[in-house]
């Protein structure tokens, strides 16, 4: 009697048939069976992650993410969390709970390499990017990360930072190219934000609108008349400052 061929043993052109019936989250677990398959489906068969929407929250040694997709019809959760020994990765898939823990294994490494392959098949402007951070001085990995997890202006709608120091917000956002830019602070306390470096970021010059909350700002006012529409706070204004804003209100085509 003839022996079945095994998934990775079928020929490319079988497996192409095959993979050619399937989604983009249902091809994910098939990456995950072993090498040869990863390679194939990398290598042959990227089709497009189809992301709307992608939420992410990082704590200390915990990374929490939510996917969106165009289609509407599916969505995905999945939390990775150092545990002793190991990472406890617990994913939901349209309602479905699947739980695993990886031995030897971290968080932010395994986040990154699940983050990086949907990331790198987006083929489309992204409608809104999150990323909120728990804590300071325990992001300092995920923000070295950053670097290579991001595609350099990734064009994003809209793009929202909860952050809890000002450290945390050029790393992320020179990597992508949003129209809108939301920065929010978690701190009671309203901290100074400088704008220098900020506001040599190709992100800065490119955005149309601005949302910054809970940072007081301290900046020249007219650095800000390129954009659309902007909400910052200033804890103090000049007498030049008001009448540059009188004349600017004037211009509507100039602010809104």
């Amino acid at each position: 009697m003839a022996q079945k061929a095994s998934l990775p043993q079928l020929p490319n052109v079988a497996l192409e048939q095959i993979f050619r019936n399937l989604d983009f989250l249902e091809i994910q677990p098939v990456r995950k069976v072993c090498q040869n398959l990863r390679s194939y489906i990398d290598n042959h068969h990227r089709s497009d992650s189809n992301l709307k929407y992608v939420s992410i929250t990082v704590e200390r040694g915990k990374f929490n993410v939510n996917y969106n997709f165009f289609d509407e019809q599916n969505k995905l959760s999945v939390v990775y969390e150092n545990l002793p020994g190991g990472c406890f990765v617990q994913s939901q898939i349209n309602g479905i709970l699947r739980e695993t823990y990886l031995e030897k294994q971290d968080s932010l490494e395994i986040f990154c390499h699940d983050f990086h392959n949907f990331w790198k098949n987006q083929r489309r402007e992204l409608s809104s990017f999150s990323v909120e951070f728990f804590g300071e001085n325990e992001n300092s990995e995920f923000l070295n990360q950053c670097s290579s997890l991001l595609n350099d202006h990734f064009p994003i709608d809209q793009f929202h930072l909860f952050v809890t120091t000002s450290n945390q917000i050029i790393p992320i956002l020179k990597k992508v190219d949003p129209r809108c830019i939301v920065i929010n602070n978690k701190n009671e306390n309203s901290e100074n934000l400088e704008f220098q470096d900020f506001m040599e970021l190709n992100q800065w010059r490119n955005a149309e609108r601005l949302f910054i909350r809970s940072f007081a700002i301290s900046a020249p006012i007219q650095k800000f008349d390129h954009f659309k529409k902007v909400s910052v706070f200033f804890r103090t204004a000049s007498w030049d400052d008001v009448s540059y804003l009188k004349e600017s209100f004037l211009d509507i085509s100039s602010y809104r």
